[in-house]
């Protein structure tokens, strides 16, 4: 199967390009394809397991945690938002510009949500 690749810049805040990306992801498994997910900006928040917000609404980061996918942050945007690589969720690494253009490299189509 295809192996499809994500770039979220938004946080799940403000926009519905949180929920739409995670709706995307559980399609795509569904279907048999791999997923890999770059988190920068404020998309790193999609993978922030402490912020009390999410009681309120869809637990984006829950969601994200559960899935067996590939989801790598931006570990400046990260540090620049005072945050830390413990603040993430399971499945999420710390990552870089080198991380990213590898999983530009490897899939057969790149979405980016900005």
């Amino acid at each position: 199967m295809g192996h499809l690749g994500i770039i979220l810049y938004t946080d799940p805040f403000h926009s519905q390009n949180s929920n739409t990306v995670l709706k995307l992801i559980e399609s795509a498994l569904k279907k048999g394809h791999e997923v890999s997910m770059f988190l920068m900006d404020n998309g790193i928040y999609n993978a922030c397991s402490n912020l009390e917000l999410f009681k309120k609404r869809i637990n984006i980061p829950e969601e994200l945690s559960n899935l067996n996918i590939n989801i790598v942050t931006c570990g400046q945007n990260v540090k620049e938002r005072g945050l830390k690589e413990e603040d993430l969720i399971k499945n999420a690494k710390y990552g870089d510009m080198y991380d990213l253009s590898n999983i530009i490299k490897e899939v057969d189509r790149l979405i980016c949500f900005v």
